[in-house]
């Protein structure tokens, strides 16, 4: 019993020090970043399609509403992969079973918009900002075994502003969060 608790920690610790390896890099800005034009649409279909697994087994269910159209933007693919699993592994993680997930990308005006929502539990709307600060978290009952560290969203924040975007996050009309991802499209010359 001993050796296996150990182990979970040893994991916990693995998994943190991860967390923050990756805040440090997307801290660093663009100077780390390999940006080149790629399709919004195309990583988050990639994206969601890799999550399934994960999605069925917390008892979610996911709707799409991705543009048919390529949504072309000047980013970092892999680093857009990260910002995409950090926002669904915080949706999966933090929404009770049966619950929804719903995620849609549309051109809004010059700019690709990301939305993901998701149902109950929310968190109360004056304590939306402080969900980016680091090691926060909303609920004090929540451990960091069955949450992460705390490192997620502001991870995200430094990746969407290292691509000129914004993120913000409001009430879900489903119960739970919605966070709004908005990044420029590429502009043709």
């Amino acid at each position: 019993k001993a050796i296996a608790r150990l182990q979970k920690h040893v994991t916990r610790l693995a998994s943190l020090i991860s967390d923050l390896y990756k805040l440090s890099l997307t801290a660093l800005g663009t100077k780390r970043y390999r940006k080149q034009e790629c399709d919004f649409s195309e990583i988050l279909g990639e994206t969601s399609t890799s999550i399934q697994d994960k999605l069925t087994q917390a008892g979610l269910i996911l709707e799409q509403y991705i543009s048919k159209e390529p949504l072309w933007i000047f980013a970092d693919a892999e680093r857009l992969q990260q910002l995409l699993l950090n926002l669904f592994n915080n949706s999966i993680n933090y929404t009770e079973a049966p619950g929804k997930i719903k995620v849609s990308l549309n051109q809004e005006d010059n700019a690709a918009v990301l939305v993901i929502e998701d149902s109950t539990p929310g968190v109360a709307p004056e304590l939306h900002e402080k969900l980016f600060e680091r090691l926060y978290r909303a609920e004090s009952s929540r451990s960091r075994e069955t949450g992460g560290a705390g490192l997620g969203l502001s991870i995200c924040r430094n990746i969407v502003e290292a691509h000129e975007g914004k993120i913000s996050i409001s009430t879900s009309e489903l119960g739970g969060l919605k966070i709004t991802v908005a990044l420029p499209l590429q502009v043709s010359v």
